[in-house]
């Protein structure tokens, strides 16, 4: 894990804050998944992953949250940078915010041996997890966030919003951990 310590001026913390409300504004673009994909080049996963930890890091950095796991080398994702921004953003500010101390990022290619070999990734945290019989609310659309798990909600739903755009699958569970554990599966094309 990469935790920050010291005394955070206001100013750095106000601008981690503005960082990741850019990185994870919602504005979605309803361009057709053929278009992002065909037209975008291809995004490496690994530095934004790490810019994303690194903000997280600051804005939740009196949690002290030790971050684990491996994004195998090279994984890319075939669509809008801001779309896997938004993607990991929401994920991540929600297994930070509801983690009590560490999160887990694991992920890969789909089917590596094919040239747009899509990506799964995994995000657990050890928080107090997100009942069952809730998944199936926070899965459905056009509820809003704040009507369900505190919170999860609106992430959730962009989250989601974004993945079906690429064809991909999105799943909610419980992580060995013992919090919460979001799959999200974008396929090879």
């Amino acid at each position: 894990g990469l935790p920050l310590h010291g005394g955070k001026s206001e100013a750095s913390m106000q601008n981690a804050v503005d960082e990741i409300r850019h990185l994870i504004g919602t504005r979605l673009e309803r361009a057709g998944a053929s278009t992002r994909r065909t037209m975008a080049e291809p995004v490496e996963v690994e530095p934004q992953l790490q810019r994303i930890i690194g903000s997280l890091q600051k804005v939740y950095s009196h949690k002290m949250i030790e971050v684990t796991g491996t994004i195998e080398p090279g994984v890319v994702f075939h669509g809008e940078k801001r779309d896997l921004l938004e993607l990991m953003g929401n994920l991540l500010d929600n297994a930070f915010k509801y983690g009590e101390n560490r999160v887990r990022i694991t992920g890969g290619p789909v089917h590596p041996d094919v040239a747009r070999p899509g990506m799964w990734m995994s995000i657990e945290d050890n928080g107090p997890g997100i009942e069952e019989s809730q998944y199936k609310q926070l899965l459905q659309r056009g509820v809003r966030g704040d009507e369900r798990a505190e919170g999860h909600g609106l992430g959730l739903a962009i989250v989601m919003e974004l993945v079906s755009a690429y064809d991909g699958e999105f799943d909610i569970g419980q992580s060995e951990m013992g919090g919460a554990k979001v799959d999200v599966r974008i396929p090879a094309t």
